[in-house]
């Protein structure tokens, strides 16, 4: 006895509804599903791909943490881009047919979303430029001083010694003029200045001064050193 499989269709007449029509196009229920479907699973996709990189990265030990963000920020455009093309051919949207919405867009960005754009370019310019990375700390024109937590699509996240978020635009952080205390290297120089009473001993304050300083933690013994105190 020979079993032959059996092909079974199922007809779900309610995913064929029309949503709505504008001219020749019309989005269908089952339509909208697949777009949505196809959003999500690119980002679940973009995070499995750059937390599996991250790792991968830390094993490794050959790509520094800051090579392997600005690697992960562009992984994640790239799927993010590739999945929004899916997401409108699932919308039954043809290829041909994205030019004109690429154009739309042109005209979009011509009409108000210059910003959008710009804070776009400006953070693809600080992650492929490397003058501010996380990690850093940095001093802007306008007073905020803090660290960089993340650089994301539009704006840069940068965390202040009071321990407050601010998201800064990227745009900024391009044009304007930025002390990045960290550059380089962790290492930098401070200058505390205080005051004792008139007729101290000046060996006792300095001395006092020094093993002030000691007691902070990662001061430097030495100017130049490389190592940590404490």
């Amino acid at each position: 006895m020979i079993k032959a499989p059996i092909d079974i269709e199922v007809d779900i007449p309610w995913l064929d509804q029309k949503l709505f029509s504008l001219g020749k196009f019309s989005l269908e229920v089952g339509e909208a599903l697949s777009f949505i479907a196809v959003i999500v699973a690119t980002l679940v996709i973009s995070k499995i791909l750059r937390l599996a990189f991250n790792r991968l990265a830390s094993r490794q030990g050959v790509i520094q943490h800051t090579s392997a963000y600005v690697i992960g920020r562009i992984i994640h455009y790239i799927v993010l881009f590739i999945g929004l093309i899916i997401a409108l051919t699932a919308l039954g949207i043809e290829i041909t047919e994205l030019a004109l919405v690429a154009s739309a867009l042109g005209v979009g960005i011509g009409l108000g979303l210059q910003g959008l754009v710009n804070n776009f370019v400006s953070g693809l310019v600080l992650l492929l430029e490397k003058t501010v990375k996380v990690g850093d700390f940095v001093e802007l024109t306008n007073g905020v001083v803090g660290e960089v937590i993340a650089i994301h699509m539009r704006s840069t996240w940068i965390r202040t010694n009071d321990n407050v978020d601010l998201l800064i635009p990227n745009s900024e952080m391009v044009s304007n003029t930025i002390t990045n205390w960290t550059m380089s290297d962790k290492y930098r120089r401070f200058r505390i200045p205080f005051s004792v009473a008139y007729g101290s001993d000046k060996e006792k304050v300095k001395r006092a001064a020094l093993e002030a300083a000691k007691n902070v933690q990662y001061t430097l013994n030495t100017p130049g050193e490389k190592q940590r105190y404490g």
